[in-house]
């Protein structure tokens, strides 16, 4: 697979043989300052390691209005792909993808009506999550989910621990981090720490296992005395 690197874009196949590097390095810059300003938070794409991806996937680029549109992907860290529709408006919608004359003043790039703000904001928080897929949490909950696949879980409790209580929060583990590495917990200080390394599983997937776990731990009595779980 043929591929070029530019600032935060790889462009691949069709994408990186068939648009000129100028018209890839302006793409790229225009659509990272669109980004920026879309979330308004100054150099968050590179901050936060966001990827974009031109090619990878189908272009299905279409014209219309006197507008080009395709589809690209966003990798939010570490590892989720949002594919969504990103434009490029220009005298010449077509052949301007070939040329080596290309500037801000001949072109304009940027995102369409399915770019999430809120969505892509949301790693900019460090904020308590209140709740997971609508469901209340009983205890505090904070994830930072950058340095996926190597995780660490942190459990601050609201007084000392059973056996009982840690056995049970072992077994919940276990049996949702089921193709992960998972250290057990160790008291580390005032509180208790798993290591967890998610190995080969995929971004998404590991997200879903985490929301699991979490509401696990939340609908079970055993675990009243869970005052904060911290991922990171």
């Amino acid at each position: 697979m043929e591929s070029n690197d530019i600032g935060w874009a790889t462009f691949y196949n069709d994408a990186s043989t068939g648009f000129s590097e100028e018209f890839q390095t302006e793409m790229s810059k225009q659509l990272m300052d669109k980004f920026n300003t879309m979330v308004e938070i100054q150099n968050f794409a590179q901050d936060k390691k966001f990827m974009l991806f031109v090619g990878m996937t189908e272009l299905k680029t279409i014209y219309q209005n006197g507008y080009a549109l395709s589809s690209v992907e966003v990798i939010a860290p570490p590892a989720y792909s949002n594919k969504l529709t990103a434009y490029w408006k220009s005298d010449d919608l077509e052949t301007i993808t070939k040329s080596d004359s290309i500037s801000s003043e001949n072109i304009e790039f940027g995102w369409c009506s399915d770019f999430d703000k809120e969505f892509f904001k949301s790693f900019a928080r460090k904020d308590i999550i209140p709740e997971v897929d609508g469901i209340n949490l009983n205890f505090e909950f904070i994830a930072d989910l950058q340095l996926f696949p190597d995780l660490s879980i942190t459990y601050q409790f609201k007084s000392e621990p059973t056996e009982k209580q840690l056995e049970h929060i072992k077994k919940t583990l276990v049996s949702n981090f089921t193709e992960s590495y998972i250290s057990g917990i160790t008291p580390f200080e005032s509180t208790y720490v798993t290591m967890l390394d998610f190995q080969g599983t995929e971004g998404n997937k590991g997200l879903k296992q985490i929301e699991q776990f979490i509401q696990d731990l939340n609908s079970n009595e055993n675990n009243r005395n869970i005052e904060m779980i911290t991922i990171n």
